[in-house]
């Protein structure tokens, strides 16, 4: 058989390349194969031939053998951010180099111009840009290893050049070969110091993670590490340092759980444990970094010589947890922080640990600033629910003072809203608020109700239509219809010991706007309180403390009528009556638009508004004959005889 020798000649060069390619991609890689892992037993058989100093101090991160090495050396390109070993300032020690040797050694004109049109065509702007390009899309596609060895690439193909630019120098007063070398031995250290910084860079990085490997004995720690790497590995994470950090600390948690009367002086003990298995841990310090990264939170008292309690528990597993950290300080007799995770507001669940500790500790006070980097939703009401728990707040209106009264109202004691959390939302809602300006008390009602779907806003209605509906709102606004039909029927009675009728101190509006919503707007400020006349005039005291039990039954009746339903009703009823009084200026206007436009054409109807009413009367006109088809029994014509 005769073998066609172009065949034979194509399939050799499509082996030759394939076996090309893979053994580039395992130089690429470390040894490593598309397929496979570094190859942990000879992590640095295919070290780029540049970089050997990089690969002695990765060598010295441990002692504690192969898989120690191994898994510490992938943690190393994880960490190698190339703030030193990078490609443009290694290119800059080249050319700078480079370029101080010329000035040195060479005299003979031609071998200058000679080396300036070497640097013109090797060591030029453009040529430092592609070294620059193809080392990121190295990194960016294949990833660090890939980026070193493009380096390694790039360094050697300027030795290469460099060495015989050298040979090709004419002046034979020079041992050009000598200056080859002085260079060579040069360069070499430039890049073996950048390669050390380099190096320290990556150790500072990961010294918690080299710790860990080295603080044990045998080589178990790294047989963890090296499983927990490839875990996270496989999981694509992009924080893998980060997360082997965190990982690293929690291997070192050691909760004592030495009861703190039975406790070394100034050591963490266990204040309380609970039947459940929940726990008080003090941990003797203002701060804590084990604490800080649990509970997602600086983990540092805000007062010097204060103390961090952590409510704790084991999970099912055995591993401690975190859930409420409690600053303490003795000299102020009173508890500065008290925070859930990620500095919200502890979660309901923990309240009675919380309220253990309180009594504990005397009922103690809590710091005005207790809550000052509390996050998350409706902060002040589940503030003001937890210090009700406690105790601290009275579920029941205050009137002894009346400091503590006006604090009770700010709170939000006697409003209503239609929704939780800070923001009101974008659909409708109703809401009944209190507060407190100097020593009068503001009432403020606002209610939201869509009037007109999103979708007709779009189709049908129009801008008259629009104005029509402001217009009948600006009736309703101008007619008091707000106040005198509805609210005044939703106040206690008596209203008038706190509140007068009267436009300087009541405020109601009635909004419509162009995106179909109607707004009602209600604000009343009370009488100056607290200043009360007649009755016993020899008593003020007497006289205030009955204005404070009035104002509090006042109050807790307005909330109750004010509910978020009644509120609603309000809304629909009104705007119900807002549509009727726009339908009305509708027609009106469309009648007087017909007569002017049969005398004097004046005024045109709405375009919009007249296409709609033609397709309703065209589809009510069909649906007419539908339903007389339907009903009126079929008339066959008789036959002619």
């Amino acid at each position: 058989m005769k073998l066609n020798s172009k065949y034979l000649s194509r399939l050799i060069s499509e082996v030759l390349a394939e076996e090309s390619n893979k053994m580039a991609e395992i130089g690429e890689n470390f040894g490593a194969t598309a397929d496979a892992e570094v190859l942990a037993e000879a992590w640095d058989s295919q070290w780029p031939s540049n970089f050997l100093e990089l690969k002695e101090r990765i060598k010295e991160f441990t002692d504690k053998g192969k898989v120690a090495e191994g898994v510490l050396a992938k943690y190393a390109f994880e960490a190698m951010n190339f703030n030193f070993l990078s490609p443009r300032r290694v290119w800059d020690s080249y050319g700078r180099l480079f370029k101080s040797f010329v000035r040195t050694y060479v005299r003979d004109e031609e071998d200058l111009s000679k080396l300036r049109q070497f640097i013109s065509k090797v060591l030029n702007p453009t040529a430092r840009m592609d070294f620059t390009t193809a080392f990121l899309e190295a990194k960016e596609a294949r990833g660090k290893e890939a980026a070193l060895r493009t380096l390694n690439k790039k360094v050697s193909g300027l030795n290469k050049q460099i060495r015989k630019m050298w040979s090709l120098l004419g002046d034979k007063g020079v041992d050009w070969a000598v200056v080859g070398e002085e260079y060579d031995v040069e360069i070499n250290k430039l890049i073996q110091k950048i390669q050390f910084q380099e190096a320290g860079s990556i150790t500072g990085n990961i010294l918690e993670i080299i710790n860990f490997v080295n603080a044990d004995k045998s080589d178990d720690n790294a047989k963890k590490l090296a499983a927990f790497y490839k875990k996270i590995n496989d999981l694509g994470s992009e924080s893998i340092i980060d997360l082997t950090n965190s990982w690293v600390a929690d291997q070192k948690i050691n909760i004592d759980m030495t009861l703190c009367p039975d406790a070394e002086v100034g050591a963490a003990c266990v204040m309380h444990k609970f039947e459940d298995g929940f726990f008080w841990y003090d941990i003797v310090a203002d701060d804590c970094d084990i604490t800080a990264r649990k509970m997602n939170s600086c983990g540092q008292a805000s007062m010097d010589d204060s103390e961090l309690f952590n409510l704790m528990s084991y999970s099912e597993t055995g591993k401690p947890r975190w859930h409420v950290t409690v600053e303490w300080n003795q000299e102020e007799k009173s508890f500065i922080q008290i925070l859930g995770n990620a500095n919200t507001v502890p979660k309901e669940e923990h309240w009675p640990y919380i309220k253990w500790l309180y009594e504990n500790y005397e009922k103690p006070e809590i710091s005005n600033y207790a809550w000052e980097h509390v996050r998350g939703n409706n902060v002040k009401q589940n503030v003001y629910n937890f210090l009700q728990y406690l105790g601290v707040k009275s579920n029941k209106p205050e009137t002894e003072k009346w400091d503590k009264m006006k604090e009770q109202i700010t709170a939000g004691f006697y409003n209503s809203y239609s929704w939780e959390g800070d923001n009101a939302p974008e659909g409708d809602f109703a809401r009944l608020k209190l507060g407190m300006i100097n020593n009068r008390v503001t009432m403020s009602v606002r209610i939201k109700r869509r009037l007109v779907p999103a979708d007709r806003m779009s189709e049908v209605f129009g801008s008259d239509s629009v104005k029509d509906y402001k217009a009948a709102g600006k009736r309703l606004e101008e007619n008091n219809i707000l106040f005198d039909e509805y609210i005044q029927d939703m106040i206690p009675r008596d209203w008038d010991e706190f509140f007068e009728k009267g436009d300087r101190d009541l405020t109601q509006r009635v909004r419509f706007s162009y995106s179909g919503n109607m707004m009602l707007y209600f604000n009343w400020t009370s009488k100056i309180l607290q200043e009360l006349g007649g009755g016993r005039s020899d008593d003020p005291a007497y006289r205030n403390q009955l204005q404070r039990e009035g104002l509090g039954f006042f109050l807790t009746e307005l909330k109750e009528n004010f509910s978020v339903e009644a509120m609603e009703k309000l809304g629909k009823d009104l705007g119900d009556r807002l549509e009727g009084i726009a339908d009305d200026i509708t027609m009106n206007e469309s009648n007087a638009g017909r007569k002017d436009e049969l005398t004097e054409g004046t005024r045109k109807l709405d375009r919009t508004y007249l296409t709609s009413m033609i397709l309703e009367v065209i589809k009510s006109s069909s649906n007419i004959r539908e339903t007389s088809s339907d009903q009126t029994p079929e008339v066959k014509p008789k036959p002619t005889e």
